[in-house]
């Protein structure tokens, strides 16, 4: 009995290791792409009222305490009936959509403007970034791997 406890503990454990770690790779690609954005813009914008908007690929909150950026980050459900006001003028998020495959993580974070009129979504795709992270067996860690930038 006693055997089967540890193994179940070290079950969770093991498990809970691994959701920090992927919660780990996808704050580290957001923090990647906002620092991209950041790079981007031009001098003459005062880069200190920007404020970057974040939803998972479901269009629902995304959990952004831990992701270091020099923008203000916030999180909002899209679907939510209190934002309805704030897209109603359109508004600029960055949607982000991780992909585990075997060794190789895929986290691609897509812009767009999202307005919301008439009782209904409107999307426009404006580009996005794609952060790749790959496991090292040899040194027991993920790895970035490749950041690519899309525009449209």
């Amino acid at each position: 009995m006693l055997l089967f406890v540890a193994l179940i503990t070290t079950a969770v454990y093991s498990q809970d290791k691994r959701s920090n770690e992927y919660r780990e790779l996808i704050d580290s690609a957001i923090s990647v792409i906002a620092e991209h954005r950041y790079k981007q813009l031009s001098e003459n914008i005062s880069k200190e009222s920007i404020i970057i908007y974040v939803m998972d690929e479901e269009g629902k909150q995304i959990n952004l305490d831990n992701v270091k950026s020099k923008f203000t980050l916030r999180t909002i459900d899209i679907y939510d009936k209190k934002n309805r006001k704030l897209l109603k003028d359109g508004l600029k998020i960055s949607q982000v959509s991780p992909v585990l495959n075997g060794n190789l993580i895929t986290v691609m974070i897509i812009n767009f403007m999202v307005n919301y009129k008439g009782k209904r979504y409107y999307f426009v795709n404006g580009g996005g970034s794609t952060v790749f992270f790959q496991y090292s067996c040899e040194e027991e860690k993920w790895i970035l791997t490749k950041v690519e930038h899309n525009s449209i």
